[in-house]
């Protein structure tokens, strides 16, 4: 399960790289794009999930409340819901069996909490948050964050207390 959770967030921090504001980013899903300022209405998506996967909708229906904008992506082997909630993109992939197999949530560094600022702020001193991505699977909860300072970017996975960085740019010269 630690592998797999690993293995989830690495493969999400190489996905969303380069996502410095994902509430304003189109989120690739199945080869599509989801563009949450034109999803679909609420109902709509809520029938899409309801009519293919029902274990899922049920799933889904028990955990969320007051949902904008979904989007429901229906692959071979599972289905993929993307919606906005109190201001914060979230794309949950459900098994055929309706378990939630991982969870990814993008929203303002203001909503990160306060252990994970702390465990950046105190290893990366003079850098500020810009983007926030986190990553659920099971029991287990993972961040990638994005900083910057006025020389690098910087992508820092945080898992139970522990930083690590994952990427670095340096910024061009003015």
């Amino acid at each position: 399960m630690k592998k797999l959770f690993f293995s989830v967030l690495t493969i999400t921090g190489m996905l969303f790289a380069n996502t410095s504001n994902a509430q304003n980013q189109y989120v690739a899903l199945s080869g599509k794009s989801y563009d949450p300022n034109a999803a679909t209405s609420s109902s709509e998506g809520m029938a899409t999930l309801a009519n293919t996967n029902q274990k899922a909708y049920k799933n889904f229906v028990s955990h969320y409340s007051n949902i904008n904008d979904i989007s429901v992506t229906d692959g071979k082997k599972t289905s993929i819901v993307v919606f906005k909630n109190a201001g914060i993109l979230t794309r949950v992939c459900y098994s055929k069996k309706g378990e939630c197999l991982n969870t990814i949530r993008y929203y303002d560094p203001a909503m990160l909490p306060q252990s994970v600022k702390d465990a950046i702020k105190a290893d990366y001193a003079g850098y500020s948050i810009f983007g926030v991505t986190e990553v659920t699977v099971g029991e287990k909860t993972g961040y990638l964050v994005k900083i910057q300072n006025e020389k690098y970017w910087k992508t820092i996975k945080v898992v139970d207390g522990e930083t690590e960085e994952t990427e670095k740019f340096e910024k061009a010269n003015p």
